[in-house]
């Protein structure tokens, strides 16, 4: 294809946060950067040199109706309310990893 170049693609990935770490960390007066993940992501993708990329950390409320309703649709709900495994309980896993090193002030190393 003739690179148009006005092509504007957004992709919307849910990252799930442990709040009660985020709560004990801003109870303690430190710092609770949510966005660090989504950045860590858009820097792991390979994106053409004429490519703009932004990232914006938004609530889940704020996510349009439409992708909530196609996300729905992909992963149907389970008893549980938890999404099947895959690539979302891989991000989980390493957020509340992420998490988990903080509260304990970094000394959980396995």
């Amino acid at each position: 294809g003739g690179g148009g170049g006005g092509a504007h693609v957004l992709f919307f990935i849910g990252l799930k946060f442990d709040a009660g770490a985020i709560k004990t960390l801003k109870e303690r007066g430190q710092p609770v950067n949510c966005s660090t993940p989504a950045i860590d992501f858009r820097n792991s993708l390979l994106v053409p040199e004429n490519a703009r990329l932004e990232v914006k950390v938004v609530k889940k409320k704020m996510v349009p109706e439409w992708v909530r309703a196609h996300y729905n649709s992909l992963w149907p709900a389970l008893p549980d309310h938890s999404t099947p495994n895959g690539g979302k309980r891989k991000i989980d896993s390493v957020t509340n990893g992420v998490d988990a090193d903080q509260q304990q002030g970094g000394a959980a190393h396995m």
